[in-house]
């Protein structure tokens, strides 16, 4: 959820703020969404904006929330293209070690 922490906009995961404006904190906030591990999950109120968020701040959160949810989309059928190319490998070694068996 995008969240407002003294005036800065955060994005809240797993009950933790990780601020926008702050270097250390939005690298994390990169790190979690590029992660290509298929078993990280991002719910689908991922994103939603918190009521409190200040008016002059709601056009700024909206832009990151659009924006993440975007990237969210793609990378979805990034990790699922990665997955069906991994057990294509998987199939296509175990083809190439029954055919040796095979021929031998």
């Amino acid at each position: 959820m995008i969240v407002e922490v003294d005036g800065s906009l955060a994005l809240k995961i797993d009950g933790v703020k990780f601020r926008f404006d702050n270097e250390d904190e939005y690298l994390k906030i990169v790190m979690r969404l590029t992660d290509p591990n298929p078993e990280i999950d991002f719910p689908d109120d991922f994103v939603s904006l918190c009521e409190e968020i200040a008016s002059e701040n709601k056009d700024k959160a909206e832009a990151y929330s659009a924006f993440i949810k975007e990237y969210l989309s793609v990378r979805e059928g990034i990790v699922a293209d990665s997955q069906s190319s991994e057990n294509n490998e998987n199939v296509t070694e175990e083809a190439v070690v029954n055919s040796s068996i095979e021929n031998t």
